[in-house]
Order: C-alpha cells, then structure tokens, then sequence
C-alpha cells in the first residue's frame, strides 16, 4: 500500500484547500513534514483515519452513537473567530494505491460534511482507478474499508509519540495489541476457526438431543394404524348413507308424480298466482290513473293540434310585440336626443354648410323622419293584438307546455296504452290458472307427505355433510401422520451421521490446537528473534538484552540479560522503553510481510541524541517502502537532516499564521523553506 496524496479542505486548523504529495521515490521512501507544536501535525493523522474509518476514527474499539460522531465532525470545521461568514463545509480525501487479489488498483477516499441549519450532513465516496465503485452499494463502502485496511492494523500504521509511549509503559499486555498480534502473525485466523468449529458443534449436539427415535416411530406407526381403521369405519358409514339416499329420493319423486297428476304442479303455484294478480290489478290502477291524469292535464291540447298552433303562435306574436313597444320608448327617447343635436349650430360648424340654413333644415328633416320611420312596427306584428296579456314566464310556460301537448304527452298516452293492454292480457292468464288449481283438501295430504319426505332428506344431506367433513380430518391426519413417520426414519438415519459427524469435529479441534500451538511457537520463537536484533541495533547500550521471551497465551514479553537473569521493565530508561516500543512494531509488521506504509507523529521526542541517531540510521530506512515523518524542528537539527536527507522524498514545512488564524503548507523543512540556514 503507498499512499499518494492527502487533501484537506477547511479540516481543523487548516482552511481552505489543502493538499500532500505523499508518494516516495526509488531509494527514498521517507516523507518529512516539519512542524511547531500546535501547526496540525497531528491534525493529518486525524485527517487520514478518519477518510479511512469514519466513526470507528474516533475510537476502534468503542462505538460510538451517530451523535458523538456529528460533534466530532463538527469540531473540525474550520474556525476563525475573524471571519465574517461562518464556515459550514469541510473535507479529507485520500488517494492510495493497493494490490488487491493480484492487481494493483488506485482508490480516492473522498469523505465530506456539511453544517445545515436542521443537522449535519456527511457524504462518503469511494473511488477505484478513477471511477466511482459501483460494485456495491453506497451503504457498503465503509465495509469495503475497513475489510480493505481492518481497523485493528492502525496500531502498526499510525504511530505517534503519545502512544509509543503509552505502549512503552504498558507493554504489549493489552488488549487490543494482543489482538493486533494474533492477527499479523496468523494466529487469529486458527482461533477463529476453532470457535467456529465448537459453535458448530454445540449446534449439532443440541440437534441430537431427540428422544428415543424407535420409541417415537413405535406411536407413530401405532397412530397411522388407528388413522387407517378410522377411514375404514367411514367407508362402511358412507355405503349406508348413499342406501338411506336413494331410498328417499325414489319415495319424493314418485309423491311428486302423483300431486302433478291430479293438478299438483298448478297447486304449487297458487300462491305464487295470488300474489301475482294482487300485484297486476295494482299496477293495472296506477296505469290508469296515469291516463285520468293527462286527460285532466295537456291531452285536450294534443288532440286539437290546429288550435294549440293558433295559440301558440299569436303568443309568439304578442311577445315580439311586446318586445317592440319596449325598444319603441328607447328609439324615441334617442330620436328627441339627435333631433336637437343636429338643430344646434355647433353641430354644423366645420362641415361647410355652417351658412346653408335651408340645407340644414333640409337635412334635419330627413334624418328626423328617417329615425321615426324605424319607429313605426314591423309589418308582421303590425295590427297585433294582446290578447293574453301575461308575463315574460308565464309566456314561456305556456309555450312550454303547448310544445309538449305536440310531442311528449301523444307518446307517453302511447305506451300507458300499451302497458295497460299487456297488464289485462297477463290478469286473464292469471285468473285462468288460478280456477285450474284443485281443491286444497284433495292436495293437502300429498303435499304434507312429499314435505315429510323433503325434511327426511334434508337430514340426511346435513348428515351426509359431516360425514365429509369428518372424512376429510382422518384423510389429512393420515397423510400427517405419513410425513411425521417418513420424517422420523430419515431422523434415525441422521442421528447415526450426526455422531460420525461430531467426532469428527472433535477430532479436528484437536488437531487445530496442535497446530496452533505449533504455530504459536513458531511464529513467536520468529518474533523473538526479529525483535531481539531490532532492539539491540536501536538502543545506544551494546547488548543491553540477550534475547527476550514471549508468552504464547497473553503475549507479555519478557527480557533477558546475557547471564540468564531477567531485566524488569522498571529498570530501562524512558528512551529505552521508546525503543522497545518501536522494536516491538518493527518486528511485528516484519514478520507479518503486510506491506503498509508507516505513519509516525514526534518520533525522536524522549529520546537521546544516540538513540535518535539510531532510528534515523537504521530504523527510518528500513521500516516500510514509505515513511510519514511529522517532526518538530527540536527533534531534526542540521545533523540528523543531513543524515536523513538522502532517504527523504520530500520535505514539507507547517507554519501558522496568526493573522489568517490557519496553518501555511511550504516545501521544505523549516529553514529550508524560509530561507534561513541551520544554527
């Protein structure tokens, strides 16, 4: 894995746009970034975990809730108390190269947040070789992460000077390096796949715990037995219903032979003959009714067309007459108007006749007896009289009702005609079935016979009824029971595979401690030995430790003196504790061959001028393909940049500045970059 390039915008103590060449060069993997406390070091270390990780940045073995996130995300938004508009948008991006199934591929890690005034927003990208990874869902990026780069490889990824020296002080015994341990050595794996191998075997052996499976079968077969009786009973019951059947039908149909032979079929239907006289004489009398109606109404009209015409249209005229006298008053009132307009001189003035008076009255003349000549009625309604004297509505209903007296009354009379002469037909049918039907003391007794059939019938179809019902239960348990049978063989069968099976399990478990024990004590005896030479080529003290020894169940490292005797932890310096710690990590990832990068934040803070120069010597060189060194100008005088100088791809120096309240990114290292020499 090679890191490539780091961007921040508006992250923490940096504002605006912020990027990283973080890639190493042929010879020369180290990256140094110099930088005062307080310029933001730390601050993109930050940056880089939380691209990567996301919530678990904050702590990879809490979880925290989506509140304490948005607070952290929030926290480093950029700030500047002089700043005039408030930012609300920050980002970290993250470009790296990584071998995956056999392929190097190129990702961009692009993580966002927005300050909105309802919540914050974050957005998550993730790119592969330049396009956006759409082998999955948006929901399964951070996944893909952290299966990409596990979280718990941090430790050996980020280093900073707090924590070597936490570590220092509490050794590897704890925890979470523990876990990091198993995992880069291997171990981790065996483990998991003997818990895995035990829960399946609990599995199993709870499955196995049936009770005598012969003895189930014996009830089994016994109740399947006891099904079969049972539909057997039912077969014979069902021969006697369909006699009982049978019979009865015969004795029904052969009353209603006899009842339709003396009339029967008519005495049935006398009710039904009653009822439908009662209704047709009803419906007769509203028919009827309806005629006396339209004779009462507009029928008069319809059979004198010639008069209801003459009506009609002498009411027409008088209200075009109407409508004449009520424009004549208007036209008159206007004439008046005009008449004196155009007897007034102003009216002639500019037209050239101002002197013409017998042409203007000429004219005045003609134009007067033109407008009352529209006056006078038109010739059609000219000798009109009003006869009817009625109201605009009132006209209109008269009309109204004259024009449906010619249209709509002749057929409605049409069809009451025709519906009358169909209700006579349909009583005379009716009343001539009625005097067909027989005597009710002639019929009375066949009919309460076929009725006594009819009942006896009807119990034995509600019989015959539950007879199914009951015959379909014993049909349903008996296949029932056939399943659980069929299903109790197949778990006699399965219990003599679940014991092969589960000592099979045993027996594999075994031979997984046995490998782990080996692999346990090989891949510790490679760790003791890589990490004895480490040690002893860091520290300044010639062979201050002869070689240590690591407890294969809890990892506590122990060192040994060359007479054999054991030297307490208690006993090193603070700078000798730093190099344990960081013997220990180089030893860890040389053993487990994971070609990550290594990220380290004050890494000659508590240490002496020759352990210092050791780690530039021999530790820098060597601990990855690529180094990320952050550094204050305390820890890298001109004698170490010499030094490291040769094996440094780039150099990077953070100053900041008060007046814009944010930290300014130059190459260089410190004096390098402001042009000043090394004192």
């Amino acid at each position: 894995m090679i890191l490539n390039r780091l961007t921040v915008v508006n992250f923490g103590i940096y504002r605006g746009e912020k990027e990283f060449d973080l890639r190493p060069k042929e010879g020369q993997p180290v990256i140094l970034i110099g930088g005062n406390n307080g310029t933001g070091k730390t601050t993109l270390l930050e940056a880089i975990r939380l691209c990567l990780y996301g919530p678990l940045a904050l702590d990879q073995f809490i979880r925290y809730g989506k509140n304490e996130y948005a607070q952290y995300l929030l926290q480093h938004i950029h700030q500047s108390p002089e700043g005039i508009i408030p930012l609300d948008l920050a980002s970290v991006e993250l470009e790296f190269e990584y071998v995956l199934a056999g392929e190097r591929h190129t990702y961009v890690i692009k993580r966002e947040w927005q300050h909105t005034p309802k919540r914050l927003k974050e957005k998550l990208q993730v790119f592969e070789d330049s396009c956006l990874l759409t082998d999955m869902s948006t929901d399964q990026w951070q996944d893909f992460l952290t299966e990409l780069i596990p979280p718990g490889l941090s430790q050996l990824f980020f280093l900073d000077n707090e924590k070597i020296h936490t570590l220092a002080i509490d050794g590897v015994n704890n925890l979470g390096l523990t876990q990091v341990i198993k995992g880069l050595l291997g171990l981790e794996v065996v483990e998991k796949l003997q818990t895995d191998l035990t829960i399946y075997r609990r599995r199993q052996q709870k499955q196995g715990e049936i009770n005598s499976a012969e003895r189930q079968i014996e009830l089994l077969e016994d109740e399947l037995a006891q099904a079969k009786a049972n539909l057997r009973e039912l077969e014979t019951e069902q021969t006697r219903f369909a006699t009982r059947r049978y019979d009865i039908e015969c004795k029904i149909k052969l009353q209603e032979q006899e009842i339709a032979h003396i009339g029967g079929g008519f005495a049935r239907q006398r009710d039904e003959y009653k009822a439908s006289q009662s209704r047709l004489e009803t419906e007769i009398e509203q028919v009827e009714q309806a005629i006396r109606d339209l004779c009462a109404g507009l029928l008069p009209f319809a059979i004198s067309p010639q008069y209801a015409n003459k009506v009609k249209n002498q009411l027409l005229r008088e209200a075009e007459y109407q409508q004449w006298l009520t424009s004549k008053t208007f036209i008159e009132r206007r004439v008046d108007i005009i008449r004196s307009e155009i007897e007034k001189v102003d009216f002639w003035r500019g037209t050239g006749a101002e002197i013409l008076v017998d042409l203007q009255k000429t004219v005045s003349q003609r134009v007067t007896a033109t407008l009352q000549r529209m006056v006078d009625p038109p010739e059609e309604i000219h000798h009109t009289e009003l006869l009817h004297q009625v109201s605009e509505p009132e006209q209109g209903q008269l009309l109204q009702w004259l024009e449906e007296s010619q249209t709509t009354i002749p057929d409605r009379l049409q069809q009451l005609t025709i519906r009358l002469t169909q209700l006579d037909g349909e009583l005379r049918e009716t009343i001539q079935n009625l005097q067909r039907v027989p005597a009710d003391d002639v019929l009375a007794p066949l009919v309460e016979t076929l009725n006594g059939y009819n009942k006896q019938f009807g119990a034995i179809i509600e019989q015959y009824k539950q007879f199914e019902e009951d015959w379909r239960k014993q049909e349903l348990r008996q296949e029932e029971l056939k399943r659980k049978l069929d299903k109790a063989h197949e778990k006699k069968a399965a219990t003599q595979q679940l014991l092969t099976k589960i000592q099979r399990v045993i027996d594999v478990g075994l031979v997984l401690d046995d490998f782990a024990a080996n692999l346990t004590k090989l891949r510790i005896g490679q760790l003791e030995e890589v990490f004895t030479r480490n040690f002893n080529r860091l520290c300044r003290k010639d062979r201050l430790i002869e070689r240590v020894t690591i407890d294969p169940y809890d990892f506590s490292v122990t060192l040994l003196r060359s007479n054999g005797q054991t030297l307490p932890m208690d006993n090193i310096s603070a700078g000798e504790s730093q190099i344990y710690t960081i013997a220990m990590m180089w030893a860890l990832r040389q053993i487990s061959g994971r070609p990550l990068p290594v990220i380290v934040d004050s890494p000659l803070g508590r240490l002496d001028h020759t352990h210092r120069q050791n780690l530039v010597e021999y530790y820098f060189p060597q601990a990855s393909h690529q180094v990320i060194l952050f550094s204050t100008d305390t820890e890298f005088d001109a004698e170490f940049i010499e030094m490291i100088q040769p094996i440094v791809a780039r150099f990077y120096h953070l100053e900041y500045d008060h007046s814009q309240n944010t930290t300014i990114v130059n190459k260089g290292y410190f004096w390098q970059a402001n042009g000043k020499t090394p004192k």
